[in-house]
């Protein structure tokens, strides 16, 4: 079990979440999971989550919206009732957000 479980919202975020993907797998400390709802992007953007999460199968999953939910709050609530958060702590971050590699 992953300390802790980062979760992260997205929608029509190609231009960022490659950078935020990859500051998170950089990090110093490495116990955590990666837990990603994109709410119905119409962008590359699941294409790029598609990638990363077969790259990082172990350490990336994805929760792919069905019906647009339109704002962060509720696909964080969409995160909380997935039942897929392993960690036993919880952060939340978007998917256009930039990481020290201490975070």
């Amino acid at each position: 079990m992953p300390e802790i479980t980062v979760a992260i919202t997205s929608h029509n975020l190609q231009a960022y979440i490659s950078q935020c993907l990859d500051e998170l797998l950089n990090q110093t400390f490495q116990n955590f999971d990666i837990l990603i709802y994109d709410d119905c992007s119409t962008d590359r953007t699941r294409e790029i989550l598609a990638r990363y999460g077969s790259e990082y199968p172990e350490k990336i999953h994805i929760i792919l919206g069905k019906t647009p939910l339109g704002s962060p709050a509720l696909s964080r609530n969409a995160i909380l009732d997935s039942n897929q958060i392993d960690g036993r702590y919880l952060v939340f971050l978007d998917g256009d957000d930039t990481l020290q590699p201490n975070f």
